[in-house]
């Protein structure tokens, strides 16, 4: 393995390069284009920006597997056919990052997955939209991973079990349980309503009508009662997906 602090990547264009095996502090790619690379067991331990600067950078069939990859800033990047197998990803925000048919197995924790640029970034990244399909997430634990702002949740493959839930119709489900919480205590109902302002109507109003997540993460925080209230309810009433 090389062990270096910053390991820059700018305005290059890298075909069947060995890249695997670096450690380093921080990694930072400029407007740079990887197609069929081995990044495998890279580790970045302060900040991996894999899209940084103006200019958007590509990955094509390139191999992340065995990565411990602490994200800064996620930039202009697009991940095309990329394998990220047995990895360990943190705080990933992609807001301006298209992936398109990459799997991922292992571990991502604090990442969020945007299919529209926000309305303040830069014009210079002359696009509105992130393309999001065909990813498969069924073999990595999630762990506040959200989906946001138009993510076709159809168009890629979910992990299941009992600990996450899928609402393929969120604005249906928040109604159903709101008619239902009418009849709730008035301290319920109120927690109840704080829950849903705070954690899903937040998402349909930018246009998030599907909803993933983890069950757990929805019922803390002064929420555990009415939060598991909510979850059981979506899933007695056939609202949410989940797997035993």
């Amino acid at each position: 393995m090389t062990d270096e602090s910053r390991w820059l990547i700018r305005d290059e264009v890298l075909e069947d390069r060995d890249l695997s095996g670096r450690v380093v502090d921080d990694l930072i790619v400029v407007n740079a284009r990887l197609t069929r690379c081995d990044l495998r067991g890279l580790r970045v331990r302060h900040d991996a920006s894999l899209g940084a600067g103006m200019r958007r950078s590509w990955y094509d069939s390139c191999v992340f597997d065995g990565s411990r990859l602490r994200m800064g800033s996620a930039g202009r990047a697009t991940f095309t056919n990329c394998s990220f197998r047995d990895v360990s990803i943190s705080t990933w925000e992609c807001t301006a990052v298209s992936l398109i048919d990459c799997t991922f197995t292992g571990r991502l924790r604090g990442c969020s997955f945007f299919a529209r640029v926000p309305d303040d970034y830069p014009p210079a990244l002359e696009r509105i939209t992130n393309e999001i399909r065909g990813n498969d997430f069924s073999g990595c634990m999630l762990t506040q991973v959200y989906f946001d702002a138009g993510v076709d949740l159809a168009r890629q493959r979910l992990p299941t079990g009992p600990e996450y839930f899928l609402l393929p119709d969120a604005p249906a489900a928040l109604d159903a349980v709101r008619a239902e919480m009418a009849g709730w205590t008035d301290q319920d109902r109120g927690l109840g309503e704080r829950l849903l302002t705070a954690m899903f109507d937040r998402y349909v109003r930018r246009g998030q009508t599907q909803i993933f997540g983890r069950r757990s993460e929805y019922a803390r925080g002064g929420f555990e009662a009415v939060g598991k209230r909510i979850m059981d309810f979506w899933v007695t009433r056939g609202f949410t997906e989940v797997s035993p």
